[in-house]
């Protein structure tokens, strides 16, 4: 089990965690979601809880997801999805992009931004938020008419190339 944040804190905080509770299959690695410290096609499954619409190239941390994944692998993304579009003004609201609202998507911009990656079997499940984190996010705002929180789902899967069927020549009598 891999763990990525861009903060060398958290990652000394969960490699403590892991230290203390016995966890030996964990490695804490200090990176960007644009720029993954990883191989081409080295996971099977990455997951990611709330984080993505923090950042400013959502296409970008996608395309990376897709390109460490290995072919079958899965992704499984929590995250805050748009309802629909935001006032101009909480998109620049420095608060409402901190707290996930301002930078979020729409569960049809992540279809398409997967579909033309190329992630397949995409699934996304969304839900409203509850009243306690719309109070926390929204600053007071009517944030629940706005955004809603989504699983999504997805794979990466290449075409297989089809093998040439065998001949078989009966010998000659």
């Amino acid at each position: 089990v891999l763990g990525l944040d861009g903060s060398e804190t958290m990652i000394s905080r969960a490699s403590a965690i892991a230290i203390k509770n016995g966890f030996t299959n964990c490695e804490f690695i200090l990176g960007e979601i644009e720029d993954i410290p990883l191989p081409d096609n080295s996971l099977d499954l990455i997951m990611s809880n709330c984080v993505i619409n923090l950042s400013t190239d959502k296409y970008r941390v996608y395309s990376e997801i897709y390109r460490c994944l290995r072919n079958g692998g899965r992704t499984a993304i929590s995250d805050i999805t748009l309802q629909k579009t935001l006032p101009k003004e909480w998109v620049s609201d420095p608060n409402m992009v901190k707290t996930w609202v301002g930078g979020a998507w729409s569960a049809e911009q992540i279809q398409t931004a997967f579909e033309k990656i190329g992630f397949t079997n995409i699934n996304i499940l969304s839900k409203d938020v509850s009243d306690e984190y719309a109070k926390k996010w929204g600053h007071g705002l009517e944030i629940k008419t706005y955004i809603q929180s989504s699983l999504i789902y997805a794979e990466k899967s290449t075409p297989t190339v089809q093998e040439e069927p065998e001949y078989h020549i009966p010998p000659h009598t």
